[in-house]
């Protein structure tokens, strides 16, 4: 299994920065962490490529639905924007 989380912070927003396919079976991908920058080169075999694919595919799914969901609130004017009141 694939784990994907930053080698340095564990952060679990690690994304893939570049790639190249290696052999027929094996990919180098080079993964970033967006919380403390760090970056590692690793080689994946097919099965772990494909995994990471459909990981990313996952993302960008729920992503898509966020913006879905952002879209059906109401427009407000600039400078009306609702407070809330904490008890």
């Amino acid at each position: 299994m694939l784990a994907l989380c930053c080698g340095s912070c564990s952060s679990r927003l690690v994304q893939v920065s570049d790639w190249t396919r290696e052999a027929s079976s094996h990919w180098s991908v080079r993964l970033w962490c967006p919380e403390c920058w760090y970056e590692r080169q690793v080689t994946l075999d097919q099965q772990q490529a494909m995994l990471l694919s459909l990981g990313i595919e996952d993302g960008l799914a729920c992503l898509l639905d966020g913006l879905l969901e952002l879209d059906e609130l109401p427009a407000t004017e600039p400078g009306n924007h609702r407070r809330l009141r904490y008890s």
